[in-house]
């Protein structure tokens, strides 16, 4: 019904009003010649109101004619009476032409400057959004500036070289947003000052293999174990009857096995998403940074769903659109999997978890995969030998 209504306006239709004795005559008429007419209501003992298509209206003369009948237009409904009376109007439509203008004009401008981080998230770092946002001033970079004339690279080296905590920049322009995300840099920890006493701490458990004392007095050998914390190489320096002491920043390397282990249990099945084929649709106006819901509610319908965006409409540029979503309801299924398949996604988890445990610039010397049996089911162990410096600077006592 909603379609059929939607033709009629497009095509353009008319209410008339139908005067005389035949009225009955005159609807058969036009139905046996297929001139639809529809909405038909009686207005008094010989007069009815209906509507009618424009094409129509031109074809009922004969037939108003011949059952004798008059007939007045009512009312002009549709498209083409309205874009006739825009054409008449003419600074009606000279606004439209402006107005279809000004938002091509401001399309052509940056409105907004949104900072994200890697995730996507809103950057919400107080320290380096400032250092981002007066870099962007000094380069004439903000809102109301002509988008076309950006250099995005240009952004993105300037705000490296002006702020040494982040790891990567990128900028683009999407409609009338300048969005840029950042990653901030895994900084290394707090380094003692030189002029600062300090002794060397074990980061983690290891045996020791080689002492390199730069300075400071060694507390250990090689060949010995030792446990995180434990003091490696100590500032304090002793005269050798102990009458004087000197607090020295001290320094040096201590090599050491280090040992790490994951386990990871082996499932027998897997789980996967799969799309029942029932779906409902979620559509919204979106304007600039408003959203008008075409939809009332908020809550899910569905208790497991995965979410689709379809499209993402602009006009000239500027967001303004029609924001469609998808929500489709899916079901979890269980799926048997063989041995081998078992084994190797437990592995590739074991080791994307070691990737994570292991520093970096350490030595891998063996890696030893073993399957254990448990109570709770079977687990792979992914047991690595390494290599590495375990020393660690620590202001004296501890602090």
């Amino acid at each position: 019904m909603l379609l059929i209504k939607l033709w009629n306006f497009i095509r353009g239709y008319v209410i008339i009003l139908v005067n005389g004795y035949f009225i009955e005559r005159f609807i058969n008429i036009c139905t046996h010649r297929n001139i639809l007419l529809w909405d038909i209501r009686r207005m008094g003992k010989n007069e009815a109101s209906m509507c009618l298509s424009v094409r129509g209206f031109k074809r009922i003369r004969p037939i108003v004619r011949k059952s004798s009948c008059k007939v007045k237009i009512l009312k002009k409904n549709g498209l083409p009476f309205y874009i006739s009376s825009i054409i008449k109007r003419k600074w009606f439509l000279v606004g439209i032409i402006l107005c279809v203008l000004f938002i091509n004009i401001m399309a052509a401008f940056v409105w907004d400057i949104k900072l994200y981080d890697a995730e996507g998230k809103v950057f919400s770092d107080a320290q380096n959004e400032k250092i981002i946002y007066d870099t962007l001033t000094q380069m004439g970079i903000k809102r109301g500036i002509i988008k076309y004339g950006i250099d995005l690279k240009d952004i993105a080296q300037n705000l490296m070289l002006n702020d040494s905590d982040l790891a990567w920049v990128s900028a683009r322009i999407m409609g009338t947003k300048l969005k840029i995300e950042v990653q901030l840099r895994d900084l290394p920890p707090d380094i003692v000052p030189e002029d600062v006493p300090c002794d060397v701490v074990a980061k983690t458990d290891g045996f020791i293999e080689l002492v390199l004392a730069k300075n400071g007095t060694a507390m250990v050998k090689q060949g010995e174990t030792v446990k995180k914390g434990q003091l490696l190489i100590s500032g304090e320096i002793r005269s050798k009857d102990g009458s004087e002491i000197k607090y020295v920043h001290a320094l040096g390397n201590i090599y050491a096995r280090t040992w790490y282990e994951v386990n990871e249990k082996i499932n027998s099945t897997k789980v996967i998403m799969q799309r029942t084929g029932n779906y409902y649709d979620r559509n919204s106006i979106r304007l600039f940074k408003w959203q008008i819901k075409l939809f009332t509610g908020n809550e899910i319908l569905y208790s497991l769903y995965e979410v689709e965006k379809t499209n993402e409409g602009s006009i000239f540029g500027v967001p303004i659109g029609i924001e469609k979503k998808r929500i489709y309801e899916v079901n979890e299924i269980e799926l048997a999997m063989d041995v081998d398949e078992a084994v190797k996604i437990a592995t590739e988890r074991a080791e994307a978890e070691l990737i994570k445990l292991i520093p970096e610039n350490t030595e891998i010397i063996s890696k030893h995969h073993e399957i254990r049996q448990k109570h709770s089911g079977d687990y792979l162990t992914i047991m690595v030998e390494c290599k590495e410096d375990i020393a660690y600077q620590q202001k004296m006592g501890g602090e």
